[in-house]
């Protein structure tokens, strides 16, 4: 299999290429929203995790206070990427 990246796309990776994912587009499929806070911070939105989603996983095993976020541009798209760590639950 061969990878082509574009100019920007490889910036984005750049200093980041320990770990690479690959996901496709087309396989995100679930509809979400945003919400706006009130008009003091027009600028402030909130992405919400569908419940749907959400169903699929039990919060007590996910670290909800250590998320990480980042985005990639692609084409005419912009892709927000929240990690939320497993918590060490202390099994060996």
């Amino acid at each position: 299999m061969t990878i082509e990246l574009t100019v920007s796309e490889f910036k984005q990776l750049e200093g980041e290429l320990n770990v690479l994912c690959t996901f496709s587009p087309d396989a995100i499929r679930e509809p979400a929203r945003a919400n706006k806070t009130g008009a003091r911070h027009s600028s402030a939105n909130w992405l919400l995790f569908p419940v749907t989603l959400r169903r699929r996983y039990k919060s007590s095993n996910y670290d909800f206070e250590n998320i990480t976020c980042g985005t990639l541009d692609f084409l005419d798209n912009i892709f927000v990427v929240y990690k939320v760590p497993k918590k060490n639950l202390g099994v060996l």
